[in-house]
């Protein structure tokens, strides 16, 4: 297991990665940095802290920070943000997790887009559990036209 703060190779640096720097930031609010060098034709880097809220049934952990990674091959540059995470029946009950929120994956290359909407477990709700409405838009190189998928 690497530790915070340092930087070392990978175990296998030839089935993983060449670089990994995670230098925790502050432990006040917990803040971390990570950046990855793969071996591969990757790179990764995210800086991430968290917000939480603890409600008594239930703990809600909402990540703040942007996920980026770069493929060499084809020089795509992703970025995205994560959803939040909630932890059920903390204190009495089986615990379960849900994830709800909204992402966006923007290729910053060619413009295209990806919107992934987690829907929040309901009690109420006549709505699928656990679904994930997607949106996906394209942007074409030869023409100032976009290709929109949705399943609603």
């Amino acid at each position: 297991m690497l530790k915070t703060g340092r930087t070392r190779p990978a175990p296998d640096a030839t089935a993983f990665c060449s670089a990994l720097l995670s230098p925790a930031v502050s432990h006040h609010p917990p803040a971390a940095a990570h950046h990855v060098i793969s071996s591969r034709g990757w790179t990764l880097r995210q800086e991430i802290t968290v917000a939480s809220k603890f409600r008594g049934k239930y703990l809600s952990i909402m990540p703040l920070g942007t996920i980026h990674a770069i493929f060499e091959k084809g020089n795509h540059h992703y970025t995205w943000k994560k959803v939040t995470t909630t932890v059920h029946n903390i204190i009495v009950g089986k615990l379960w997790i849900d994830q709800s929120g909204e992402i966006d994956i923007v290729n910053h290359t060619t413009g295209d887009r990806c919107h992934l909407k987690f829907a929040p477990y309901s009690y109420f709700s006549r709505d699928v559990a656990r679904k994930i409405s997607i949106r996906a838009e394209q942007v074409t190189p030869t023409a100032d036209k976009m290709t929109t998928l949705d399943n609603g």
